[in-house]
């Protein structure tokens, strides 16, 4: 049946008889986007569960002003939820929209969703004889306070296991059995166990700070503080920090551990809340950065110096194994 239509904004709306079996399009959706590969990108939406009108509309662009000038695809078929657009570069920040269409005048529009189509990728850990390390830094050498953080997903609740470690039981984070969560400063200093702190199967970002002035040990997990305790006995050497195993390779760690960041002050609890889950590359105080964007071979680049896989220079049994990373983070 044909409607009189009047303009509202940026929407077309109907005035139709009382009774009419002309039903009116939905004028908005949420569209969400993620990554499928380093070429492809995933798109879903609502489902309106509307069937009166013509298509959906998916536009695309680099630039966040003008998404809705550069229309990529028509879906045709109303209870569509889902689509894909492989014809994207790696590298590069895209923006998205989805409009409704009927009788070729538009409906509703969709807010318009960013995506960095970054493909990275992390060290994945097999629980027996895996491990990586990152040579000293001297600027946390000069400067005892620092900060380490890095995503991780265990894979083993059953066993103790060292997520990193300076030497033997210096700067040591670690997991136990059932999922507490311990870290030594020193030999002599330490915050014990923090009960149930990290799930398995599960990324979590923890954070691991030394405040040299206070003399105090914080732990964080994705931003919020787990426990801080007071030491005043570090003294920092020139020590690599061991990934995923302590330097004499016991307890090794099984799961998979990526975004590597190392500062050289203690940073504070709103600036780990405020970018936990977003990628810092460069930024005052930063003298160490690892997101393993690599995906092959023996070292791993960034900020600071260049780590390495394993025991030797060429692949051996000690190395861990390049994945895909999929934590929750913005890029």
């Amino acid at each position: 049946m044909a409607c009189e239509k009047e303009m509202y904004l940026l929407f077309f709306k109907r005035k139709c008889p009382k009774g009419s079996e002309d039903v009116q399009p939905p004028t908005s959706t949420t569209l969400t986007t993620r990554k499928i590969d380093q070429n492809t990108v995933g798109l879903s939406w609502q489902n309106m569960n509307v069937a009166d009108f013509d298509r959906y509309e998916i536009y695309r662009s680099t630039d966040s002003l003008s998404v809705f000038s550069n229309l990529i695809a028509s879906i045709y078929e109303q209870d569509s939820i889902e689509s894909y657009d492989n014809n994207v570069d790696s590298g590069i920040i895209y923006y998205y929209g989805v409009r409704t269409v009927d009788d070729g005048e538009l409906f509703g529009s969709s807010d318009i969703s960013r995506i960095y189509l970054i493909y990275s990728y992390a060290l994945d850990f097999n629980g027996v004889d895996d491990y990586a390390f990152i040579p000293f830094i001297a600027d946390v050498v000069d400067d005892p306070s620092f900060t380490i953080e890095l995503w991780i997903y265990w894979k083993n609740n059953t066993k103790t296991e060292i997520i990193f470690a300076r030497d033997i039981v210096y700067i040591q984070l670690y997991l136990l059995s059932g999922g507490d969560l311990g870290f030594n400063l020193t030999p002599t200093c330490g915050g014990g166990q923090i009960q149930n702190s990290v799930q398995d199967y599960q990324w979590v970002h923890l954070a691991f700070t030394y405040d040299h002035v206070a003399d105090t040990v914080a732990i964080y997990k994705k931003g919020n503080l787990e426990r801080a305790v007071f030491c005043d006995v570090f003294q920092p050497e020139e020590k690599d920090l061991y990934i995923g195993a302590r330097t004499v390779l016991t307890a090794p760690f099984t799961g998979t551990i990526d975004e590597i960041r190392i500062w050289d002050y203690a940073r504070s609890q709103t600036e780990i809340q405020n970018n936990y889950d977003k990628v810092i590359t460069s930024d005052s105080g930063l003298v160490g950065y690892y997101g393993f964007y690599e995906g092959s071979g023996q070292t791993f680049d960034g900020i600071g110096p260049t780590g390495r896989l394993g025991s030797t220079a060429s692949e051996d049994a000690n190395d861990p194994v390049w994945v895909p990373f999929d934590a929750p983070i913005e890029y």
